[in-house]
């Protein structure tokens, strides 16, 4: 059976101008693409270059696409077929969907294809008439971008996409198996510099739900450390105004289908990935495992810190503060995290609370009592204490090592 015709292509169109540029006989070069003689005459006919100004006639490349292209989008079928255009319609105004009303054209001998339906559907001249609003799906009418290209990642700052300054973050969900999990989800916000993370619960992906998290997290945070964000598209993301008006932060959305584009956060998935696999039931964590986890992945070395630690990083980077910056520095003390070995941490009340908000016994060394109000036993160095497991612990059986169910108290002088 032979094909049906068959619109000529870009690459044919690039094989036709170098081929006239040769000065190569039409005959051969319809021999050459396989076309007929008279649709190589007709294409350098319709789609050759003529300049009166400057008495420039020839075929060139990008000026016979763009005639093409531009010739096919005001030659739509159905915009120069009324006739056809009013049974589609009356299909649609039946309920009737697009490869319904294809395949019934077709008994008639009519051969119309869904697909230029559809495209006749949310063509600019026919917005007007919603015709979306007739197919079963019609939530489809959302095609295009729904995010700003102001807000692209094409328009974040140079500075930013090379790490040069801190307090830009990524954030992400960590999507679970649906038959245990339903909509429950964990949350990731990594900062770009220290690698620093933080990690969160939520029981749905609702965009609002997810915002208000993100501002109470980052309300915890000097302006320094939280100055933008970067997301995918996902609608879990899309209500995020909030974030630049209450929470003074600029937002960045990656490409479409780049999730690539936020390595750092995507990189912190794949850790993760390793405690909490796919069917992993988050009804069973409580806050003391996910920041026991939390303190584990920031007291890991990293190759990209030069073997630092993220809260060593953090630290670094909070001690090297201007004094008239925003953040506020207070002398750095030595703390140990249990079974981390020693590292140095600001005793920044906003890190303490971040820690004891989710659960972490954070305590001084040399006294009796420490930040979190609770007695210690001995002197000695204090301890971050978290959760570590051993591999063949299940996930959220409980109570982590080295936790206590006694709910936390606020230490005097911590914000609350």
């Amino acid at each position: 059976m032979p094909r049906g015709y068959l619109h000529i292509s870009l690459p044919e169109r690039r094989l036709i101008a170098t081929l006239r540029e040769a000065r190569v006989s039409l005959r051969e070069i319809a021999r050459r693409t396989g076309r007929h003689y008279s649709t190589i005459c007709r294409e350098l006919c319709r789609n050759a270059h003529r300049s009166d100004e400057i008495d420039l006639i020839g075929y060139y490349l990008v000026t016979a696409q763009g005639r093409a292209d531009q010739r096919r989008r005001l030659q739509a079928r159905l915009s120069r077929d009324p006739d056809l255009a009013h049974v589609v319609r009356d299909g649609l105004n039946r309920l009737w969907s697009p490869e319904q009303i294809s395949g019934r054209l077709r008994r008639d001998g009519v051969f119309l294809s869904h697909e230029t339906i559809y495209r006749w559907i949310y063509s600019h001249p026919m917005r007007d008439e919603a015709l979306w609003s007739r197919l079963r799906r019609y939530h489809r009418r959302s095609r295009g971008p729904r995010i700003p290209f102001e807000r692209s990642i094409a328009s974040r700052p140079e500075n930013v996409s090379a790490r040069a300054i801190p307090g830009h973050r990524e954030a992400d969900l960590m999507i679970f198996n649906a038959e245990i999990n339903q909509q429950r989800n964990l949350m990731t916000l990594v900062e770009r510099t220290t690698r620093f993370v933080r990690i969160s619960r939520h029981e749905s992906r609702i965009s609002a739900g997810i915002t208000g998290s993100l501002l109470h997290t980052m309300a915890a945070l000097p302006q320094a450390l939280r100055q933008s964000l970067t997301f995918d598209r996902g609608s879990e993301f899309l209500h995020y105004k909030p974030l630049v008006a209450r929470g003074g932060m600029d937002v960045w959305f990656c490409d479409p289908r780049s999730p690539w584009q936020k390595g750092s956060v995507e990189n912190m998935n794949g850790r993760l990935r390793k405690l909490l696999p796919s069917r992993t039931d988050l009804a069973s964590l409580t806050h003391r495992d996910l920041a026991g986890i939390e303190c584990l992945m920031n007291a890991t070395p990293r190759k990209c810190l030069g073997y630092l630690t993220p809260a060593e990083a953090m630290d670094r980077l909070i001690k090297g503060c201007s004094p008239g910056g925003a953040l506020q520095p207070e002398p750095a003390r030595r703390i140990k995290m249990s079974h981390f070995g020693r590292i140095e941490m600001s005793s920044l009340p906003f890190l303490a609370l971040a820690y004891r908000r989710h659960g972490c016994a954070v305590r001084e060394a040399g006294h009796g009592t420490g930040v979190d109000g609770r007695s210690r036993p001995a002197p000695g160095w204090c301890a971050v204490r978290g959760a570590v497991r051993e591999p063949h612990d299940r996930v959220g059986g409980g109570p982590p090592s080295g936790f206590d169910d006694a709910p936390d108290a606020s230490p005097a002088g911590a914000p609350s």
